[in-house]
């Protein structure tokens, strides 16, 4: 959370490909009490990527937003 503004990572299913994905966002609260929240998507791993959950850090600035991500199937290209 930083300036009342919260950050997640979640996994989804990359439709175009069928394969694991997910994306980076940040929510951001209502600019009067009781409105809509508004969800800004900061970052999409596509094509059996997907982020690594619970990994993420900002830097002091508060402009950059770092986290990793895996390939589940990865394993299978390496000889």
């Amino acid at each position: 959370m930083r300036n009342g503004k919260l950050y997640g990572a979640s996994g989804l299913l990359d439709t175009s490909t069928n394969k694991p994905g997910g994306l980076a966002y940040e929510l951001s609260p209502p600019s009067t009490p009781g409105g809509e929240w508004t969800c800004t998507i900061l970052h999409r791993w596509l094509d059996g990527q997907v982020p690594s959950f619970g990994s993420m850090a900002m830097d002091d600035d508060g402009r950059t937003l770092y986290g990793g991500t895996y390939v589940p199937d990865a394993s299978e290209g390496i000889g």
